[in-house]
């Protein structure tokens, strides 16, 4: 079976990133960045073709946007957490230790939590029409999940948005996710690329592909199969009042990224508006004590300024603003909190589990931080190091210049990329290493991933008391 067909079998059985389009995709179990659409005659043909807008917009699009999920996983607080469960879950299940297995468990409903099961996600009688043309409208609201038991659980409260036609008829609700804020970083990172792409054309040939961008963006923005896409932005516009797309997509992913890489001591200290408090009721302060982020996300728009927002944003513009955002409601400065999450990163070694194997090198005389063989504790190690790294790179807030940057440079100052999965099972390397020579055995990772995700999923069966 190739490396594909693993990563397919994968994602199947463990649901990830909503793939409406299938041009691209990635997998949280393996960590893997696929170009399923992409093959490496496309790779020449951008070669060969340096400047053909189209060719590098398909190629560089999928990479930019597949890479931002890499990046949001392995180098924001929240990612680098998530990471650690996964390979807690793997070597739990390795060691078979019976006072261990239930980060199985929790890895299963952590996962859940993420991107909510399609029950919470409900279609409206309007969600199949074709768009008027005229803004949709809103409405914030709350519920509660379901436990293991099939139980609502006043412990799992979330929000949600639910859309209206001009007419008042509903569209979707849909829960505000930390999937839909990793997707609103996603969609950012490919408007930069546009952006950058724009600046080499004619001013004539600038026009017609602004115009055409625009009309593409309204489509996907008021598109309700789309809307884990959109919903963190437009959560953001409404509540600002943003009529520019691009604006509302950068100033709603640096929200995004903050959010996941809010500090855990921080979430008491937020202030919850009087109207919030009013409207949801105790479930505020629970989804505060669970960390949602997506409700962070909701709160720090509430707080954010609505006024001189330029529709042409610099980083400085979007650090000021988010500055004030945070002031507002009642947490550190920016700087405060970077330094914070990057301290409570390295804090995060402590609850590695220990390998197997690193304990039997460690047997034979090898040192602790001895990484020269392969095994699920030097990858972990090795991704969690490149992710710290790469966030003192990208700041708190992200930046997708920098990303962009490194897609197709290696100076010091870029961050470090993996490896991307083509769809003829071919692997390349942009930019900096991530994993060193580690990448070269991406098939016997994913290997070892495809094989142990059945072992999962048989312990998720056996409990059922």
């Amino acid at each position: 079976m190739n490396k594909n067909k693993m990563i397919e079998k994968i994602m199947k059985n463990w649901r990830g990133f909503p793939n409406i389009n299938i041009v691209g995709k990635y997998d949280f179990l393996s960590q893997t960045v696929c170009a399923n659409s992409l093959e490496i005659t496309h790779l020449s043909h951008l070669i060969n073709n340096p400047k053909d807008i189209q060719i590098k917009r398909k190629v560089l699009g999928i990479f930019i946007h597949e890479i931002t999920h890499w990046l949001d996983h392995t180098s924001t607080l929240w990612g680098q957490k998530f990471l650690i469960d996964i390979f807690n879950a793997f070597n739990a299940k390795y060691n078979e230790n019976i006072d261990e297995l239930w980060r199985i468990q929790k890895l299963f409903s952590d996962l859940s939590r993420i991107y909510f099961a399609d029950y919470y996600t409900a279609n409206g009688s309007a969600a199949n029409k074709t768009w008027n043309q005229k803004p949709w409208r809103y409405q914030f609201g709350s519920g509660l999940q379901f436990d293991k038991d099939g139980k609502i659980s006043e412990q799992y409260p979330f929000l949600f948005t639910k859309f209206f036609t001009s007419d008042d008829e509903l569209i979707k609700r849909v829960p505000l996710s930390v999937v839909s804020l990793l997707e609103t970083n996603a969609v950012a990172s490919e408007k930069k690329l546009e952006i950058s792409l724009l600046s080499s054309l004619s001013q004539e040939e600038m026009l017609i592909e602004n115009n055409l961008i625009e009309q593409n963006s309204l489509k996907t923005l008021y598109d309700p199969q789309l809307t884990v896409y959109s919903v963190a932005a437009h959560c953001l516009a409404n509540l600002v009042g943003i009529s520019e797309i691009t604006s509302a997509y950068f100033l709603s992913s640096a929200l995004s990224t903050l959010c996941l890489n809010l500090p855990s001591q921080v979430f008491p200290l937020l202030k919850i508006p009087y109207d919030i408090q009013e409207a949801i009721g105790d479930r505020t302060k629970q989804m505060l004590k669970i960390q949602d982020r997506g409700f962070v996300f909701y709160l720090l728009a509430n707080f954010a300024p609505k006024d001189n927002l330029s529709d042409v944003l610099t980083n400085s513009d979007i650090l000021n603003w988010l500055e004030s955002a945070v002031n507002a409601a009642g947490l550190p400065s920016l700087m405060q909190l970077e330094e914070l999450a990057f301290i409570e990163m390295n804090e995060l070694d402590k609850e590695i589990l220990k390998d197997p194997l690193m304990e039997n090198f460690q047997e034979l005389g090898a040192a602790i931080d001895e990484d020269n063989f392969i095994s699920e504790y030097s990858r972990l190690k090795t991704l969690l190091k490149a992710g710290r790294e790469n966030f003192t790179k990208r700041g708190i807030c992200g930046n997708h210049e920098l990303s962009l940057k490194s897609l197709l440079s290696e100076d010091d100052s870029c961050l470090k990329l993996p490896p991307i999965l083509l769809g003829d099972d071919e692997v390349i390397q942009l930019g900096i290493e991530a994993l060193g020579q580690q990448y070269q055995n991406l098939e016997e990772w994913i290997y070892y991933v495809w094989n142990i995700e059945d072992n999962l999923r048989e312990f998720n069966k056996a409990c059922f008391v």
